[in-house]
């Protein structure tokens, strides 16, 4: 009997002792896990600084590229002409970059604004019609086509990140297109939606990397990141504003045909009297 509670005393013992390392243990993880986060905290506000003061003289460096191109300071040669238009071209790569730093950095931060209000979407299509028919007419071989149906219903939204969101699905489209077409179509679905729609002729995207193509960082491989540049935090970004703004976003590609982004956004249901936007249907 002496010896059956001694043992039992010794097993118990040992499983006191395997509670107490596994305690420790447990102590040492969340201590670790909270160095980290602080450490990803840290990261994510560096980011944002570092953005924000890279942004500020880049933008002034763009301005006076554009003025000069615009001959406000005098004509320029052919020789200045191709070094300034050089100069404004990367210097726009850089302040697409800082950009995406600083959202990405302010999404995952939980502080960037919303603000959401009523919006027609013909008003938006003039600017965002502006910006691909300029962006385009550096590829001779790519054309920018739009079918923007009559009769859409104003939508709430915030249009500044909505005007993100298209800009950049039409960057990527152009950016990955070589010859063909991008086009924009804006159509209505049912009484409650708006689908806005951004089509491709470019390389499209294998189906392997379609369940991960909203993750951060993710680029199709090494040679398209090579040959063609950019972050990977574009379709995060997107992903996430369309999230934020009570909206959906789908992809569709075929390898070597294209690529198909949609993004639905809310009609705006209030009655027409409450509503300073929006066309009616």
């Amino acid at each position: 009997m002496n010896d059956l509670v001694h043992r039992l005393k010794v097993k118990e013992q040992s499983v006191q002792a395997h509670i107490q390392l596994l305690k420790e243990k447990n102590d040492e993880l969340q201590a670790l896990s909270d160095k980290l986060k602080e450490a990803d905290r840290l990261k994510d506000q560096f980011l944002a600084i570092l953005s924000h003061e890279l942004r500020t003289p880049l933008t002034a460096i763009l301005g006076y590229a554009e003025l000069s191109l615009e001959g406000i300071y005098g004509p320029l040669t052919q020789k200045q002409t191709e070094i300034v238009t050089f100069i404004h071209s990367n210097g726009q790569k850089l302040l697409t970059l800082m950009e995406d730093l600083l959202d990405i950095a302010k999404i995952r931060a939980g502080t960037i604004e919303i603000n959401i209000e009523p919006l027609d979407p013909y008003d938006l299509m003039a600017d965002i019609r502006k910006y691909a028919e300029n962006s385009v007419r550096a590829k001779s071989d790519v054309r920018f086509v739009e079918d923007i149906h009559a009769g859409l219903p104003g939508i709430r939204t915030d249009r500044v990140k909505l005007e993100q969101i298209l800009t950049n699905l039409l960057s990527n489209a152009i950016k990955f297109t070589e010859r063909g077409h991008v086009a924009l179509s804006v159509t209505r679905e049912g009484d409650s939606r708006v689908k806005f729609t951004v089509e491709d002729t470019g390389i499209g995207i294998a189906p392997a990397h379609l369940p991960k193509i909203f993750d951060p960082f993710v680029q199709l491989d090494a040679g398209v990141r090579r040959r063609y540049g950019g972050t990977g935090l574009g379709l995060t970004i997107c992903k996430s504003l369309v999230d934020k703004l009570g909206g959906r976003i789908e992809v569709e590609s075929i390898p070597g045909s294209g690529s198909r982004f949609s993004v639905w956004m809310p009609v705006d249901s209030r009655p027409a009297h409450d509503s300073s936007g929006g066309q009616a249907a």
